[in-house]
């Protein structure tokens, strides 16, 4: 392996790990700050956390853009163009937070003159402070990822989560959800000030709407896109919030916290170490054949190594729950099911991706919004037939395998391969999930494992895992000589370095 290779190899591995602590690092917060809080206070929290989550698409596609014309022009040696793009990103960004900042802190005082509950006013101040830490915040990680500063994004991610789960339990424990929104405000503005000294670029500030409006059109279709995906992931929760007690959604949202563990690190490395490099490919070729190996190689990986995680998760999840958060364990079958139902969205990363690099936005977004109304009727229908928050993640899993069938079948054919070929590639990716899950039900027959006796609950429970992982194994070993899998690695990092 070159230099670079090497290079490569060390950044990926960092921010894959990188990921993975800060997310523990949320998760652990996440789970400490639900069993302050309680169910009913927790189901709060998870409506103020969606309503955040669908603010940061206020951008209207133009951080999609830089992301996607940064790299591109760079690949075509155009650096005025980049220039331009970048200014024009941040001033209109600037402009937008500002003038949301000054109408939800007047907002903020009318209800606290009208007696609106206290709760709610902080909510909206914390809001308005948000919007700009957060565009800020995002603009300097698109720049650190278009500089190939993965150590930088990493170290950034681990601050962030690391602050913001010690400061928002620190403060919760003194001062409930209040102190908790502080604690995330002070996280953000830490990390904030980090990615600018890392950077240490000021853009002048833009707002020129024939720049603009072209940037908008190129990264709107993506940006809806991940609408679309925020829906998918969320749809089911905001039926729960309308159609059920704020225990119920209190109960679904820690099982969304822990099931997210599993996909949530892989798409931040695909996206900071792939991506750019994919879009570079892209402009450098106009042969759509060439980018193949970028959907074939990870996506073969993830798919024989990702049932490890789930298939652990699944086993131990329960242990927690029983011990340390008593008050949730009506939340522990739908956390397996979701955990279950993530390995689609991983397995689907890598060909979202393709989407983007194949100028295929469009297509992808039909499909998103599809899979949105598939979830959407899934979870209304099987709340009303009396399933409760367990249909809904059955509803939701079911959502996400056909989602991730159709996505990676859409990219296939985009990249002219024949039907056959599609379906021995969608048969090597889902075979070993499959075979993952005959000995998860096969181990959930045996006895123990939630009987109340910590010790023998674990015991029993650590023996189940060890039974899982030795007799999957037997999966990628038998497939390594016919898909090549202890060549995928070295073939990834090989071409990723070319």
């Amino acid at each position: 392996m070159n230099a670079t290779g090497h290079g490569l190899f060390r950044e990926s591995l960092f921010i894959y790990l990188a990921s993975y602590l800060a997310i523990f690092f949320k998760f652990l917060g996440g789970v400490v700050t639900a069993a302050l809080l309680g169910p009913a206070l927790y189901g709060l929290r998870t409506i103020f956390g969606l309503i955040t989550r669908y603010e940061v698409f206020s951008h209207g596609g133009t951080f999609d853009a830089l992301r996607k014309e940064i790299s591109f022009h760079r690949g075509r040696n155009d650096p005025g163009r980049v220039d331009l793009v970048i200014g024009t990103v941040f001033g209109a960004n600037a402009l937008y937070a500002a003038a949301a900042g000054v109408l939800l802190l007047g907002a903020a005082a009318w209800m606290a003159a009208a007696g609106h509950r206290q709760i709610y006013v902080d909510f909206v101040i914390f809001l308005a402070l948000h919007i700009a830490l957060d565009k800020f915040r995002t603009f300097y990680s698109v720049l650190v990822v278009a500089e190939k500063k993965g150590f930088v994004l990493g170290k950034s991610r681990i601050m962030h989560d690391f602050l913001a789960a010690g400061l928002g339990v620190l403060l919760v424990y003194f001062m409930s959800l209040r102190g908790l929104l502080i604690g995330l405000l002070l996280a953000q503005a830490v990390t904030c000030a980090y990615l600018y000294l890392a950077v240490r670029t000021l853009p002048r500030l833009r707002f020129s709407p024939g720049v603009l409006w072209p940037l908008v059109r190129i990264g709107l279709p993506v940006m809806l896109t991940g609408l679309g995906f925020l829906l998918l992931k969320s749809v089911d929760q905001i039926i729960i919030a309308a159609r059920l007690p704020r225990e119920m959604l209190g109960f679904f949202g820690l099982a969304v916290l822990v099931s997210s563990l599993i996909y949530m690190a892989l798409s931040d490395v695909f996206g900071a170490i792939f991506f750019p490099r994919l879009m570079e490919k892209a402009g450098q070729s106009d042969d759509v054949r060439e980018l193949r190996d970028y959907l074939v190689r990870p996506t073969l990986l993830v798919a024989y190594l990702m049932p490890y995680l789930v298939g652990a998760a699944f086993l131990l999840v329960h242990l927690p729950i029983l011990y340390a958060l008593p008050e949730y364990v009506p939340a522990i079958t739908v956390t397996r099911i979701l955990i279950l139902g993530a390995f689609f969205y991983c397995v689907a990363v890598m060909p979202l991706m393709l989407c983007v690099a194949l100028n295929r936005e469009r297509s992808m977004l039909l499909l998103t919004l599809g899979a949105v109304a598939l979830n959407a009727v899934l979870s209304y229908g099987l709340i009303s037939l009396g399933y409760g928050i367990g249909g809904v993640a059955l509803g939701t899993a079911a959502t996400h395998l056909a989602f991730s069938v159709v996505i990676i079948f859409h990219v296939l054919r985009a990249m002219q391969q024949s039907i056959g070929e599609v379906w021995r590639f969608l048969a090597d990716v889902y075979a070993p999930f499959a075979f993952a899950c005959l000995l998860l039900l096969l181990l959930e027959f045996l006895p123990g494992g939630a009987s109340g006796d910590v010790l023998a609950d674990f015991s029993i429970t650590t023996l189940k895992l060890l039974t899982f992982l030795v007799f999957f194994t037997l999966v990628p070993w038998r497939a390594r000589g016919r898909l090549g899998l202890t060549k995928l690695v070295k073939g990834i990092l090989r071409r990723q370095a070319d």
